[in-house]
C-alpha cells in the first residue's frame, strides 16, 4: 500500500482509546483488506474472440491467427464467440483450447 494509507491508518489506530477498540479496529481491517484481496483475485474477466474463418472443422482464423484443430471442431462457425482456456489469442503457442460460447463446446487447437 501507498504511504498515504500507512498514514490514515496509524492516525485511525492510534485515536483509538482503548486496546479493545485498536483490536477491534484490526480485525475489520483484516477483514476488509481480506475482501479486497479475494475480489481484485477472482474477478477476472475474460477477452472474447471471434471465428473469423472456419472451414471443414478443422482450419480456423481467430483474431488474425491461424489455428488447426488436433481432431475436429463440429459446429464451429464464423463469427462465433470463443474464449481462449488455454494458449495464445496471438498464436504464441503450440496447443490451446478454446471454448465456444454460442454452442457450449470445447475445442483444443495446434497453433500454427
Amino acid at each position: 500500500m501507498g504511504l498515504k494509507y500507512t498514514i490514515i491508518f496509524f492516525v485511525i489506530f492510534n485515536n483509538s482509546c482503548y486496546i479493545s477498540d485498536k483490536v477491534e479496529l484490526m480485525k475489520k481491517i483484516i477483514t476488509l483488506f481480506s475482501l479486497l484481496f479475494l475480489l481484485t483475485t477472482t474477478a477476472k474477466a475474460e477477452t472474447v474472440y471471434y471465428i473469423e474463418v472456419s472451414h471443414d472443422d478443422e482450419f480456423f482464423i481467430i483474431n488474425g491467427e491461424k489455428y488447426s484443430a488436433q481432431t475436429y471442431c463440429f459446429d464451429m462457425e464464423e463469427d462465433d464467440p470463443v474464449i481462449f482456456i488455454e494458449g495464445s489469442p496471438w498464436g504464441a503457442c503450440a496447443t490451446a483450447e478454446i471454448i465456444n460460447l454460442r454452442t457450449k463446446q470445447i475445442c483444443k487447437l495446434w497453433c500454427e
